[in-house]
């Protein structure tokens, strides 16, 4: 792989970049376009490979990539057109002192397996320099602890074969899904969760975008419900790349990337860019690793110092990184796939973020906390069935404020269900209603929901008829009262 440093410093493909035809531009007019440059601009200009939807890889050469970008961002044709950067695995050298996985510990994973110990349906992608695992055609039988473990193979890179031999990604799928209770080596957060081995990075442990872009794609496509990325770049997210997340996201998948380390007070690309859950590294103490980014656009936190997992030659390792702290949470999305909270990728990510635990930093070095397996996959406590408190005040008069609120353990209001209001227009969220009804829905997860009465008529009674659903079920009620009730 041969690079270049461009004029701001960043690392690319050295002959090619990533080409996007406008929304009904035919690719036949993108093939068009390269010769004509080519013609009237003295380089060459070759479409090398389809990366994506209205997307092409497209090979240079007899001028430079920024010269060659320019020439097509002028086109009409063209949406945009962008360096194929290089992204590189996120590690730390290895730090073999610890030999024992403490971030299942710390991050509560055995109390979450008592809770579920996620389903062999659910797939999560590793878009890494491949996995040593039953599949390998070099390296000898797979690793006993991944074998059987993968259920599907691609290889985006120029390597004969999707084996790792940069020993990165076999790490990685051991943290967030090695076969567990086998007694032998390690286990993996996701438990029984399946794995994809996607090669986006070469034997060096280095990648391009597009490469990256076809990965998500690919893995989008053929039934990853997560994707791990335990690389990254220093650079803003591509908009390529972008593009690709939307892609998987829209298809109901849930990604995952490590923040980066450089220590810098901002994430990496893929971490950065939207819809990706980022992902810094902590030690035992729950302080930010010295090597971990950090800032306003990381997400949450998970272990990633001397992590011990599955290597490329059958054994075990310790390594440290970013890398290492992203399959933690991706093993989790895995588990809360299978669960109640595994209707959407939505309802997966904001249930990992939302019950990540504040230790030191959060707020400030990333958003959310450090991951709790745990808290996550539990269920809400329905037995007894917990009340739903339903409390109302004056705010002014003819003007009634309520309050619903879930009572019970990792209980939520989902919806309220207005009936026909008598004498009262009824305000929730962006919806007013009167006389008919309608249905409410506040952010997932929301321990209580707020809507306002308001009386239409005064001196004559205002009632409205709800039902509150929470996670344990419906619970019938109503509010308002008499002529001078409020």
């Amino acid at each position: 792989m041969r690079t270049v440093k461009l004029a701001d410093g960043k690392e690319a493909l050295a002959d090619s970049i990533i080409v996007a035809a406008r929304p009904g531009v035919a690719a036949a007019s993108i093939q068009t376009l390269h010769a004509e440059l080519s013609a009237r601009r003295g380089f060459s200009a070759q479409s090398v490979a389809d990366v994506g939807p209205s997307l092409q890889r497209v090979s240079i050469s007899g001028v430079s990539i920024e010269t060659a970008l320019t020439a097509y961002r002028a086109d009409l044709r063209v949406l945009y057109a962008e360096p194929d950067f290089i992204l590189r695995a996120a590690e730390t050298p290895n730090d073999p002192s610890f030999p024992s996985q403490w971030g299942m510990t710390r991050i509560s994973a055995p109390a979450a397996w008592d809770q579920t110990r996620g389903s062999s349906a659910v797939r999560i992608a590793i878009l890494d320099c491949g996995i040593y695992e039953a599949g390998s055609t070099s390296f000898g039988p797979g690793h006993p602890d991944i074998n059987g473990k993968v259920v599907a193979r691609a290889n985006f890179t120029s390597t004969p074969d999707a084996d790792d031999y940069c020993d990165h990604g076999t790490h990685v799928a051991g943290i967030a899904a090695a076969i567990t209770n086998n007694g032998v080596g390690v286990a993996g957060v996701g438990y029984t969760t399946s794995l994809m081995n996607v090669k986006v990075l070469d034997n060096t442990g280095a990648g391009t975008v597009s490469s990256i872009v076809s990965g998500i794609y690919w893995a989008a496509d053929n039934g990853a419900r997560v994707i791990n990325m335990s690389l990254g770049g220093d650079i803003p997210c591509p908009t390529s790349m972008q593009a690709a997340v939307d892609y998987a996201w829209s298809r109901g998948v849930v990604l995952v990337a490590s923040a980066g380390n450089s220590g810098l007070s901002s994430a990496g690309s893929p971490a950065n860019c939207v819809r990706v859950v980022s992902v810094a590294a902590t030690d035992q103490s729950d302080n930010r690793a010295n090597f971990s980014n950090y800032g306003s656009n990381v997400n949450v936190a998970a272990p990633g110092v001397s992590i011990y997992s599955t290597n490329y030659v059958g054994s075990y390792e310790n390594f440290s990184g970013t890398s290492q702290a992203a399959p933690h949470v991706a093993g989790l999305a895995g588990l809360l796939w299978a669960t109640s909270y595994g209707a959407s990728n939505q309802m997966v990510v904001a249930r990992l973020l939302n019950t990540s635990d504040r230790v030191a930093g959060t707020g400030s070095l990333w958003t959310y906390g450090r991951i709790n397996a745990a808290a996550a996959v539990a269920p809400p406590v329905c037995l007894p069935r917990p009340d739903v408190s339903v409390s109302a005040s004056a705010s002014s008069p003819g003007v009634l404020a309520v309050t619903a609120t879930a009572t019970g353990s990792n209980v939520y209001v989902q919806s309220i269900a207005f009936g026909s209001a008598s004498n009262a227009t009824v305000n929730a969220g962006p919806t007013t209603a009167s006389p008919g009804g309608f249905t409410y829905a506040p952010p997932m997860f929301s321990r209580s929901a707020t809507f306002t009465v308001r009386r239409t008529t005064a001196g004559q009674a205002a009632t409205v008829p709800l039902t509150v659903t929470d996670s344990c079920g419906s619970w019938p009620s109503f509010v308002g009262g008499g002529p001078s009730a409020f």
